[in-house]
């Protein structure tokens, strides 16, 4: 049977995944010359790799800038628990991770990373599971808390909130050149790049809070429970979008807060950016 199902995905290292993607790229070199005839001839360019995967959680084990080694599994060859099966593996690089809290839905806690690979991906046959004890994060213990004085910090609850994304990224620049060559096969290779974030909040409110506007630079924890959040100092107002009114539908008003790094914030200080596991993410020492 060569059809088989997605149920059995599993990547190594990863807790409580619930589905990755991988794109096999090659860049293709056409070619068109006096002796092709009137047509289009092709040869082998530079061979890479990306993908992407969503899991329930609010931390992956790797983040934006790490270098991981991944490996995935498609499924068993004879659709048997344990058994044997097609996995893709290659060293890869995080490009970004997107998180996603929606109290509007009621949805749990989860996010999805999008990576790069770093040289060849291969497939080979083996087993991989997750051992993991499913726990996936209900939103009701999640909130975001906010400050906006630099110096002194007292936090205060952001109200009426309806959902938030967290997108924490590298920007890691790739490079091809002898040394990435490998098997006659030009590779792409990349490093960890720039640190940087933004954060979308929407909530129902209408107010224009003199607090919240545009180029006030917040301190924002960002919960995962009830206990664990996000550091992140500091996120400037970038601007507000998405304020609708309807008449015609009364549907409920909401904005969104566009907001984005600012690590040096007014006054020469230095942010931080500390994971919920209590990680110093950035500054990078």
């Amino acid at each position: 049977m060569v059809a088989h199902s997605g149920k059995f995905a599993v990547i190594n290292g990863e807790s409580t995944v619930r589905n990755w993607t991988v794109n096999d790229l090659q860049e293709t070199k056409p070619f068109v010359a006096s002796n092709t005839k009137g047509a289009t001839g092709r040869r082998e360019g530079i061979y890479d790799w990306n993908g992407s995967f969503g899991a329930y959680g609010g931390q992956p084990a790797s983040m934006p800038g790490d270098a991981f080694s991944f490996q995935g599994l498609v499924a068993p060859d004879a659709d048997d628990w344990g058994g044997d099966g097609i996995i893709y593996a290659g060293t890869g690089i995080i490009d970004s991770v997107v998180i996603t809290w929606n109290w509007g839905s009621g949805d749990l806690l989860s996010y999805v990373a999008n990576f790069s690979g770093n040289g060849l991906l291969t497939s080979s046959s083996g087993t991989l599971s997750d051992a993991t004890t499913p726990d996936p994060p209900i939103i009701a213990d999640c909130k975001v808390e906010y400050e906006t004085n630099p110096v002194g910090p007292v936090y205060a609850e952001w109200p009426d909130l309806a959902q938030v994304v967290l997108t924490l990224t590298k920007n890691n620049p790739s490079f091809v050149n002898s040394s990435t060559v490998s098997s006659g096969k030009v590779y792409r290779g990349r490093k960890a790049g720039i640190t940087d974030f933004t954060i979308a909040i929407t909530d129902q409110a209408t107010l224009r809070n003199a607090l919240l506007d545009r180029g006030v630079d917040l301190k924002l924890r960002v919960y995962i429970n009830a206990t664990e959040f996000y550091q992140l100092d500091c996120a400037q107002v970038i601007d507000y979008s998405g304020i609708t009114v309807d008449r015609e539908t009364g549907a409920i008003i909401q904005r969104t807060v566009n907001c984005g790094m600012n690590g040096y914030p007014s006054g020469g200080s230095e942010g931080q950016i500390v994971l919920p596991d209590l990680t110093d993410w950035w500054p990078e020492t």
